[in-house]
């Protein structure tokens, strides 16, 4: 099956699950993909000890530019911003593979990742079962900081969709406690050739999270989109 669920509006991914474990996406017209997952603890600690160095940075550049004290400010910058490059590189690169068959022999999409750049920009590439791009996905480099923020790019390398977080706040409140309090996680808003096109929904009780889609005019490849959100639901704390 080239295209996996096409005809599904809603997918369900698992909430959090241990790195080798197989683990699934199913659709809504029983479509299922099966998978080994990528989910890293480096990353789930990288990602929160780099909410914390942001803030205490933050706050510390703040305090020193009120007291007047502008070259420690400036000093305090450049040492979270130091952090802020150097975490994310100790993080392990998240590839998948997912397959038609429980057995895990029939593959028909494939996640990897592209590219280590010193900003922390994460880069992926989506790639049909012949090893053909179908496009990329990227999380921006300010989502470490504040809200998420992923990009869908098609073949031609066109951004053809925007996910971000529903709130500054909520997402601030995630980064700390959403592994732990379903009910305090934040849901992200998908947008694509800018139109409402769905919700990731994480804000729920149960093992299993959710991408619900909207019909649009659009034509971007749907395997895109879930791919986008296998790697929300898998990378992000």
């Amino acid at each position: 099956m080239e295209r996996p669920a096409a005809a599904a509006r809603r997918y369900t991914f698992p909430r959090l699950t241990r790195r080798g474990e197989v683990a699934t996406i199913v659709g809504d017209d029983g479509t299922t993909l099966w998978y080994r997952s990528f989910v890293s603890v480096t990353s789930l600690v990288a990602t929160l000890v780099t909410a914390l160095v942001s803030l205490c940075g933050l706050a510390a550049v703040l305090y020193l530019l009120i007291d007047g004290r502008f070259g420690g400010a400036f000093l305090s910058l450049l040492v979270t911003t130091g952090f802020e490059l150097i975490i994310p590189l100790l993080v392990p690169p998240a590839d998948a593979v997912f397959f038609t068959d429980k057995a895990l022999t029939a593959r028909t999409l494939e996640i990897v990742q592209v590219g280590r750049p010193l900003l922390p920009v994460d880069r992926f590439s989506v790639r049909n079962a012949q090893g053909d791009e179908l496009g990329q996905v990227q999380r921006s480099a300010l989502s470490r900081l504040t809200r998420h923020r992923w990009l869908i790019f098609d073949h031609d390398g066109r951004l053809r969709g925007v996910t971000i977080e529903e709130s500054t706040a909520r997402a601030l409140i995630r980064k700390l406690t959403g592994k732990f309090r379903p009910d305090l996680d934040s849901d992200l808003l998908l947008r694509i050739d800018d139109e409402t096109a769905g919700r990731l929904i994480r804000r729920a009780r149960g093992e299993r999270v959710t991408l619900d889609l909207l019909r649009t005019r659009g034509s971007l490849d749907e395997r895109l989109v879930v791919a986008m959100a296998a790697l929300v639901f898998g990378l992000e704390p």
